[in-house]
């Protein structure tokens, strides 16, 4: 069976989330002094290392994550000023977003491909990953669940 993904990275290594999860289209964000036709990213006082802060969008107050601190990496990585964000519905009812270094691209991926994630990568952010794929003359893929980063980020 065919599904897609929106493939991204994030310090450095290549990610995957489910199309089927994304609530809005992927968007530019600004998370510091941005042009004014870039969405911003209001930070809040007193946030965990996780949160960003909160994004209006289309009229929906999503609050905004940070991929590469749920994941373990250098949490400075997303702190540019303008990037793209991606939103998905979690099951709890709210929508959260995540601040991307790259410009995502969709691609479809059989679910026979995607391998069981290697005892290699140790326990560093792997516990988040359903899997991995390795795209033919590109980068391996984390498949990540959106619903286990934001469940990691409110432990």
């Amino acid at each position: 069976m065919m599904k897609e993904y929106v493939i991204f990275s994030v310090g450095g290594a290549w990610y995957a989330f489910p199309i089927l999860n994304i609530a809005f289209p992927i968007m530019s964000i600004g998370t510091g002094k941005a042009e004014k036709s870039v969405m911003q990213v209001q930070p809040l006082p007193r946030q965990g290392q996780f949160m960003k802060g909160l994004a209006n969008v289309h009229g929906e107050i999503c609050v905004v994550l940070s991929i590469s601190a749920i994941l373990g990496l250098d949490h400075g990585n997303d702190d540019f000023g303008v990037g793209e964000g991606i939103f998905f519905r979690h099951t709890n009812g709210y929508t959260y977003g995540f601040l991307l270094e790259t410009v995502p691209d969709i691609i479809s991926i059989s679910t026979d491909d995607i391998e069981p994630v290697p005892h290699s990568l140790g326990e560093a952010g792997a516990h988040l990953l359903v899997g991995v794929y390795q795209r033919e003359n590109g980068p391996l893929l984390g498949m990540l669940n959106p619903a286990l980063l934001v469940d990691a980020a409110r432990a």
